[in-house]
């Protein structure tokens, strides 16, 4: 286990020890993926050193490592850095509920991001694993984003099993850019907000649209002068988001990137909020739905890129893409919802929910007095590199005279 630090080696321990259930819990930009190598290593060839006596592993049993998170960006991430087939959550638990062989005694399961996890989810993938007699292990962090659906299953499993913690960070190259992660983690954001504006990475803006033109501007400078590296464009709203993502696509297409006219159809987004999506050749998607009869099926999460787009009807399109390498056809008639809507949409932009688990070279963040102290704490600790933060001032004026008002009234 070299190269890990004392942090990181206890919890590799506890992660590959006889128990079927360990959890590592940690800050953001902790090193955890560095620790689950060595897991997946020990776990799937070379066995451990033989002086970690605490350690069961070894080269005569080798285990199937899979990934699993609540997000396909996250999966995706997973599968990239530890080599592991991975599944999104509810894709998962659809093909052990179909009958699928998924999981054994020879598998370890380490689900990541598990504080998004509901209780619900939770309990089944436990089941699960227990009636194959897989080992799961957690990853996750209480302290940042909590699950949509009901219940903390995080916070109730820990009263069980004692995390084994990760704290000290590593992600962010600079000492301040750490400590400013720790005071919003702490909930204590006028500090961490206090050393970006030292650094003059916090930018107050005259409006809603200059706030937009000025996180796309950054956002666009950081691909460009690194083009090789992740970069992220972090906003609170799916309304935001929205923004953003148009305010790109207009650059995308005065470069030429998009071709072909714009389609429009009625979307919907996971808050149940209905919108026009507008859709061109070269537009990079992302599904909202799960739909098995497209190629060999898509989630909650997949993303793809269009190819070419021809109208149905008066109504539907029908839309070539690639999706994990491959191309397909699909019908928007396919991915409508209960109301009727459309479940597709941009992958440019992401909200701070769908951000987390993720890890980029730079992160521009369009903040609002709408964060939490969680949402802040993840937008904030994305990147490696720098992070940007950019607000209206007139907006956060006008919330917290709002704000001094009803507290006049109470």
């Amino acid at each position: 286990m070299r190269g890990l630090s004392d942090e990181q080696r206890r919890a590799a321990l506890a992660a590959t020890d006889d128990r079927c259930l360990a959890i590592v819990e940690g800050a953001a930009g902790a090193g955890k993926t560095t620790m689950l190598k060595v897991v997946v290593d020990c776990y799937t060839s070379a066995g451990t050193n033989k002086a970690d006596s605490k350690t069961v592993v070894s080269k005569a049993n080798p285990k199937t490592v899979l990934g699993c998170a609540t997000a396909w960006r996250t999966v995706e991430m997973i599968r990239a850095e530890l080599g592991i087939d991975g599944y999104a959550v509810d894709s998962l638990l659809a093909r052990i509920n179909a009958g699928q062989h998924i999981l054994d005694r020879n598998t370890v399961l380490l689900v990541d991001e598990c504080g998004q996890i509901g209780s619900r989810s939770m309990n089944a993938l436990i089941g699960a694993a227990a009636r194959a007699q897989s080992k799961v292990v957690f990853v996750g962090d209480r302290k940042q984003l909590q699950p949509i659906s009901a219940g903390p299953a995080l916070k109730i499993i820990s009263s069980v099993v004692e995390p084994t913690r990760v704290d000290k960070i590593v992600r962010q190259r600079e000492k301040w850019a750490q400590d400013a992660a720790r005071a919003f983690a702490k909930g204590k954001a006028a500090t961490g907000l206090k050393a970006y504006a030292e650094k003059r990475l916090l930018t107050g803006c005259a409006g809603a649209q200059a706030t937009i033109r000025a996180a796309v501007d950054c956002y666009m400078d950081a691909q460009h002068r690194a083009p090789g590296k992740p970069h992220l464009l972090i906003a609170k709203s799916n309304k935001t988001v929205r923004a953003l993502n148009a305010e790109i696509r207009s650059r995308m297409r005065d470069s030429g990137l998009l071709t072909g006219p714009d389609h429009v159809v009625t979307a919907g987004d996971a808050s149940g909020r209905s919108f026009r999506l507008q859709l061109a050749a070269g537009d990079k998607i992302r599904f909202g739905i799960r739909q098995d009869r497209i190629g060999s099926g898509v989630i909650n999460g997949t993303v793809g890129r269009v190819d070419k787009i021809d109208v149905l009807d008066n109504q539907h399109l029908l839309i070539r893409a690639q999706v994990q390498g491959k191309t397909i056809e699909f019908s928007t008639e396919a991915l409508k919802d209960k109301a009727g809507r459309v479940r597709l949409s941009h992958d440019l932009a992401v909200t701070a929910y769908s951000s987390q688990g993720l890890t980029a070279e730079t992160a521009t963040v369009v903040l609002g007095a709408e964060y939490d102290r969680h949402e802040s704490y993840v937008a904030c600790s994305r990147a490696r590199g720098e992070t940007a933060i950019f607000y209206d001032q007139a907006l956060l004026a006008a919330q917290t005279r709002g704000q001094r008002q009803i507290q006049n009234w109470r």
